[in-house]
């Protein structure tokens, strides 16, 4: 292998390990049933979150966010919108066109959901130094730029 394959390589065994680590160290509280109402699963609430990250996507922009063939999707989306967590809006200027946008139960649902997220991942990091953190986010911070750039 040239040394840019070698590089790239590497590069890709790290993300898929990085990928693995942080779902099994930090993205299982998500899986976690804290027995809040409604009881939503992980890509629903992976939805959520992402809806009050952007305020308003449209689906395809969710589905690739997710991962999430059309018709997971849409199963995904009217569960959703059954509990009154999103709603869709026709987009006034272009009628093919709908928006995925939070509920106020489902802005309240995120509000609560993440309050014990934050919880979670503070105390998962409190052995790590402050020099650590600040390594760390200055790490993911150009990871996410790079990331823009692809």
């Amino acid at each position: 292998m040239k040394p840019t394959e070698t590089k790239m390589a590497e590069m890709n065994r790290l993300f898929r390990e990085f990928i693995a680590l942080y779902h099994q160290k930090l993205g299982i509280c998500l899986q976690a049933d804290d027995q809040q109402e409604p009881r939503c699963n992980k890509n629903q609430k992976r939805a959520l979150f992402i809806l009050h990250e952007k305020g308003r996507v449209t689906p395809s922009e969710l589905g690739r966010a997710l991962d999430l063939q059309k018709a997971t999707l849409t199963s995904l989306v009217d569960s959703l919108a059954a509990h009154n967590l999103v709603r869709r809006e026709p987009d006034p200027a272009d009628r093919r066109k709908t928006w995925l946008e939070l509920t106020e139960a489902g802005s309240e649902y995120v509000r609560m959901k993440k309050a014990a997220y934050d919880r979670y991942f503070a105390g998962r990091f409190a052995a790590v130094s402050e020099a650590e953190i600040e390594e760390s986010l200055l790490s993911l911070k150009r990871l996410v730029d790079i990331m823009g750039k692809l």
